[in-house]
């Protein structure tokens, strides 16, 4: 049961899948590395890419931090590079959705030199993701749609929706990426728009859609975007190993 330790002392899980070019996978808020295994990307894709399927920190086995500067944008991104180096791995391809979306936009800004390139789904580079929604609405929303959570779930979410509604300078980060960027969204979810105009940023980046589809069926659709996602990155072109 693999662990690697971030650079502020957090122990991050994470689990391999499959062989050939590694793909590090990024859930959502409340989900966890096993997300993509329900929803048969892990099945999907193992056969071609090795997975990195990644409890993002307050999620599954990683550890449950409570306070929300535990969860700012660089430290997610560093516990991505601290599993990268645990497994040996220098470089590799993203993808994230919802929360692992905002993550993405992390990646552009402050690793971009460990990536080959980024697939952001359900996420728009926004000051506020959530539309006004209050995050402990939000966080208790979440708690109280699962039969079984742990007793500090609440203000795991609570810390990760605040931080998470934080976020500036991905628009710049989209605009200034040298790397191949791909871009989708449900287009009923409030989202849309803004995932839509992340993509015309950058010339080397490309966006396609999921119609009817708001933005939970949109994370859970694995089955219309994975053959995407694989056509995706099997045209990068795989240069040197980064050097810093």
């Amino acid at each position: 049961m693999p662990f690697a330790t971030s650079a502020d002392g957090t122990r991050v899980h994470y689990e391999l899948e499959g062989e050939g070019p590694a793909v590090v996978l990024q859930h959502g808020t409340g989900g966890s590395g096993q997300s993509w295994r329900d929803r048969g990307l892990v099945e999907a894709m193992r056969d071609r890419f090795q997975l990195v399927l990644v409890d993002s920190r307050g999620h599954g086995r990683s550890d449950r931090p409570t306070d929300q500067a535990a969860y700012a944008l660089p430290k997610r991104v560093a516990d991505l590079t601290a599993i990268m180096d645990h497994a040996g791995i220098d470089r590799a391809h993203f993808y994230g959705f919802s929360m692992g979306g905002w993550i993405g936009y992390g990646v552009l800004m402050y690793a971009p030199g460990r990536f080959h390139s980024a697939v952001i789904g359900g996420f728009g580079p926004i000051v506020d993701p959530y539309f006004g929604n209050d995050p402990a609405e939000l966080a208790r929303g979440a708690v109280e749609r699962r039969e079984s959570v742990p007793s500090d779930e609440y203000e795991v979410l609570h810390a990760v929706f605040r931080e998470t509604a934080a976020f500036e300078g991905a628009e710049d980060a989209v605009r200034d990426a040298s790397m191949p960027l791909l871009f989708f969204a449900g287009t009923e979810e409030p989202r849309y728009e803004s995932v839509k105009a992340a993509a015309a940023l950058n010339e080397r980046a490309s966006f396609f859609e999921l119609p009817g589809l708001n933005h939970g069926e949109a994370g859970q659709a694995a089955g219309q975007y994975v053959p995407r996602l694989i056509e995706f990155f099997d045209r990068v072109v795989i240069d040197a190993p980064a050097t810093a």
